[in-house]
């Protein structure tokens, strides 16, 4: 499951690059956020699964999945974001993380005919994510990534990842093409 979050991650970031060039990839880019915050907090009802019941009674003393829930947000509060996107999407109410909020800008330039080159588009298009949560916004795939690598760590803390993942390094910004 956590590698799926790195597809969904993988995905949202070609969507966003495309969407400059089509207003269609737009909608590819609104799902893919949507998609990588759920595949974020399923991650969570996975790795709870894959606990034995020892393992739970070690994390929380409860030994019940809402207190682990809340350990994690508590540790990582952008983790919290993804858990109110997932079930507000889902119940179709906003009843978890009423602070949240969710910006989308989507505007279209011309460019300039003197800066044009053959087979160069005429406009672009400006598409971004953001997230915010007691007024800290950030791009969204910037959150699903902090989260990702919190996912990553905390999982590899509590043996339920094999070796590759100490070393892999999925979830850091695409290094920039020259």
């Amino acid at each position: 499951m956590l590698f799926k979050l790195h597809w969904e991650l993988m995905q949202l970031a070609i969507a966003q690059s495309k969407s400059r060039k089509g207003l269609s990839a737009v909608t590819a880019a609104t799902y893919g956020a949507f998609n990588s915050a759920v595949t974020a907090w399923h991650v969570v009802d996975w790795a709870w699964a894959a606990l034995s019941r020892e393992q739970k009674k070690l994390v929380c003393p409860t030994g019940k999945v809402d207190e682990f829930k809340k350990g994690l947000i508590l540790d990582c509060p952008e983790l919290g974001i993804c858990q109110a996107l997932t079930n507000n999407g889902k119940h179709a109410i906003a009843t978890y993380g009423p602070s949240l909020k969710v910006r989308e800008i989507i505007g279209m330039h011309s460019v300039p005919v003197g800066q044009l080159r053959a087979g160069d588009p005429i406009r672009t298009i400006q598409h971004e994510i953001y997230l915010s949560d007691g007024g800290v916004e950030q791009p969204a795939i910037v959150v699903f990534r902090k989260v990702a690598r919190f996912l990553q760590e905390r999982l590899l803390k509590l043996g339920l990842l094999d070796d590759l993942w100490k070393v892999a390094s999925f979830f850091d910004e695409p290094a920039a093409s020259h």
